[in-house]
């Protein structure tokens, strides 16, 4: 390698790198701006409405009940409440 060649190739590394800090700086930057603007973030039930409607939000909170011991889910996809288990929140 010249050093013609060596010096554009230098060059080329250099221009890189700069263009990739300026990018995940302005990309941070951005990112910033959005989350304080934003204010206070959506809750679980929230975020699940504007995924996917009223659905979702009983998915939801199905799962935070099977998590908490609240209802089980069978093999067949029945929710029978759990009337002999200790659920977590009492």
């Amino acid at each position: 390698m010249d050093g013609v060649s060596y010096t554009i190739a230098l060059s080329l590394v250099a221009l890189i790198a700069l263009v990739a800090t300026r990018a995940h700086l302005a990309l941070s930057s951005a990112r910033s701006r959005s989350t304080s603007a934003a204010g206070p973030g959506l809750d679980l039930y929230e975020a699940a409405c504007l995924a996917g409607g009223p659905r979702r939000v009983i998915n939801t909170a199905l799962v935070s009940l099977a998590a908490q011991g609240g209802v089980r889910v069978s093999g067949r996809g029945g929710v029978p409440a759990c009337w002999s288990c200790s659920p977590r929140w009492r």
